[in-house]
């Protein structure tokens, strides 16, 4: 039947076939892309909502970590300071021992000089030097220096005990919070 129809009737109805074809494919196109638009509507908000759920945790979850962090480092700082203060309260100080020392000498003792190392952040060992009238002067100096709650050993070399009287002597003391405890 095409055939009856003038060669320029049949382009033109050949051209408003194909627009009908072309226009139906786009129609279904179309309506399928929409039914697949409403059929995913519930599903967005599904997602959606646990999203936001989702982020309602996770800002809860980022308040959390803080406030752990934030504790974490107030412990930490606690334990500095109470490990300072441990050390410190371990610590003999220079006032401290020099009040002891000066406080243990007998009648018979004339200390002549005092002489303070440091060892770290406190007091690493003393060391005097003095006269003494007799061994038994000097003697109960030492013993009582040794039983003395701040000091662990008090050294007094053999050589300050060759003589029997006026005896020029050097002790050296180890303080008893001294880092080598």
């Amino acid at each position: 039947m095409i055939n009856l129809i003038p060669p320029d009737a049949e382009q033109a109805v050949r051209k408003e076939y194909w627009i009908r074809v072309a226009s139906v494919w786009l129609f279904l196109t179309a309506a399928a892309f929409c039914i697949l638009t409403i059929l995913h509507i519930p599903s967005y908000f599904l997602l959606s909502s646990q999203l936001r759920a989702y982020d309602g945790r996770f800002e809860q979850a980022q308040a959390q970590t803080s406030e752990s962090t934030q504790a974490e480092t107030a412990f930490k700082n606690s334990n500095a300071v109470a490990d300072l203060l441990s050390k410190e309260h371990n610590q003999v100080l220079f006032s401290t021992a020099l009040a002891a020392l000066e406080g243990l000498a007998p009648a018979g003792v004339t200390v002549t000089s005092y002489t303070f190392s440091r060892k770290g952040d406190g007091l690493g060992s003393i060391t005097i030097s003095g006269n003494a009238t007799d061994r038994l002067s000097l003697a109960s100096f030492r013993n009582a220096i040794e039983s003395h709650s701040l000091f662990k050993v008090a050294s007094l070399p053999l050589s300050n005990l060759t003589r029997d009287k006026d005896i020029p002597f050097t002790i050296t003391i180890t303080p008893r919070g001294s880092s080598d405890d």
